[in-house]
C-alpha cells in the first residue's frame, strides 16, 4: 500500500467573503502524509490584523472562522478560512486661536466619520480650511498656515486623526476727524485715534463729550459749533479689520461788532 497525502490551506477573506488585497492563501501542509498533525492557530497563519498595501486595516473576527484549525491531514483537502472585518476611523478638523483657545462659534468638524481605513482624505479645502473666520460677536480671525498641526492629506487609520488650524485675531482702528462744514481742517483740532489696533469685535463709541464736543475754540479765537446732522460715519459699533472713521463737522460761528460814539460826558 502507498501512504496517501493531502493538503491544508488557509484562506483570508473579509466578512463578506471577498478576497483581501495582498493577502493570498497559504498552503500549510503541501502533500503531507495523511495522519500528520497540523495547526493553523499560529501568529503567522492567524494574524490579529492585516494591513493592505493601500492602507486598509482588517481585524480578525474569531467567531467567523470556517474550518478546523487543529487536526490531522486527510486525503480530502482541508481548508481553514479566517475572516476579517474592515476597520474604520475618524478625521477631525479643529479650529483654535494661536494660543490654542477655542474660537467662538467655530466647532470641530468630522471630515471623515467612521470611514474605511485606507480611504484618502483631504482637509485642505475652502470649506474645512477657511482663510478667515468671523465670530457671531464680530471678531475676525485670520489663518496662520505655518501653525497648522497634523497631516492635511493622507489615509484614514484606525487611530483617530486630527488636524488643527490656528488663527490669529485681527485688529483695527477707529479714528475721529474734525472739519468745518466744507470739509476743511479746523485749526488746532487734530484727528483722534479712539481704537488703536484694538481687537476686532470690540465695542466702540465716539459719542462722548471728549470726542464729540459741542463747540471748538481755536487758538486764534474762532468758534465752531457742531452740526450733528452732518456727521459722517458710525458713532457706535464694533472694531473691524477695515479702518473706521467718524467725522464731526462744525460751523464757524459769527458775531457783530458795534462801534458807539459819545461825548466826554457819555452822551
Amino acid at each position: 500500500y502507498e501512504l496517501q497525502k493531502g493538503d491544508v490551506t488557509v484562506n483570508y477573506t473579509d466578512t463578506e467573503g471577498n478576497a483581501i488585497e495582498g493577502k493570498t492563501s497559504v498552503v500549510v501542509e503541501n502533500q503531507s502524509p495523511t495522519g500528520k498533525e497540523y495547526t493553523t492557530n499560529t501568529p503567522e497563519l492567524k494574524p490579529e490584523t492585516i494591513t493592505t498595501p493601500s492602507g486598509k486595516v482588517y481585524k480578525l473576527v474569531p467567531s467567523a472562522t470556517v474550518g478546523t484549525e487543529n487536526g490531522k491531514v486527510t486525503v480530502d483537502p482541508i481548508t481553514v478560512t479566517y475572516k476579517y472585518e474592515l476597520q474604520k476611523g475618524d478625521v477631525t478638523v479643529n479650529y483654535t486661536d494661536t494660543e490654542g483657545n477655542e474660537i467662538e462659534g467655530k466647532t470641530s468638524v468630522k471630515a471623515e466619520n467612521q470611514s474605511p481605513t485606507g480611504k484618502e482624505y483631504n482637509t485642505n479645502t475652502p470649506e474645512l480650511k477657511p482663510e478667515t473666520i468671523t465670530t457671531p460677536s464680530g471678531k475676525v480671525y485670520k489663518l496662520v498656515p505655518s501653525a497648522t498641526v497634523g497631516t492635511e492629506n493622507g489615509k484614514v487609520t484606525v487611530d483617530p486623526i486630527s488636524v488643527t488650524y490656528k488663527y490669529e485675531l485681527q485688529k483695527g482702528n477707529v479714528t475721529v476727524n474734525y472739519t468745518d462744514v466744507d470739509g476743511q481742517p479746523i485749526e488746532g483740532k487734530t484727528s483722534v485715534v479712539v481704537e488703536n489696533q484694538s481687537p476686532t469685535g470690540k465695542e466702540y463709541t465716539t459719542n462722548t463729550p471728549e470726542l464729540k464736543p459741542e463747540t471748538i475754540t481755536t487758538p486764534s479765537g474762532k468758534v465752531y459749533k457742531l452740526v450733528p446732522s452732518a456727521t459722517v460715519g458710525t458713532e457706535n459699533g464694533k472694531v473691524t479689520v477695515d479702518p473706521i472713521s467718524v467725522t464731526y463737522k462744525y460751523e464757524l460761528q459769527k458775531g457783530d461788532v458795534t462801534v458807539n460814539y459819545t461825548d466826554t460826558e457819555g452822551n
